[in-house]
């Protein structure tokens, strides 16, 4: 499984709006938003599980640099604690 790094997406955005923008594109495996430990709110970026370096590669290429809203996105890959 390859991660991806999402930032910048506004904050009303979730799941449901999330997957379905990288529905148009890739098959999702997982869906992480990081959230604050204390009060649960999101702080603004996820993670996105895909199957392979192909569909992450189709993921970023149409997806990175997309407007939504006034926000622009910015999708790459993750870094592993592993790959640090």
């Amino acid at each position: 499984m390859v991660k991806l790094h999402v930032v910048g997406f506004p904050s009303h955005f979730g799941e449901i709006e999330l997957l379905e923008l990288f529905s148009l594109y890739v098959i999702v495996d997982d869906l992480y938003f990081v959230t604050d430990r204390n009060t649960g709110l999101k702080l603004g970026y996820a993670f996105v599980g895909l199957k392979d370096e192909i569909a992450a590669d189709r993921a970023i290429a149409n997806i990175n640099g997309s407007m939504i809203g006034r926000n622009k996105l910015k999708v790459s890959l993750a870094i592993t604690r592993s790959s640090k």
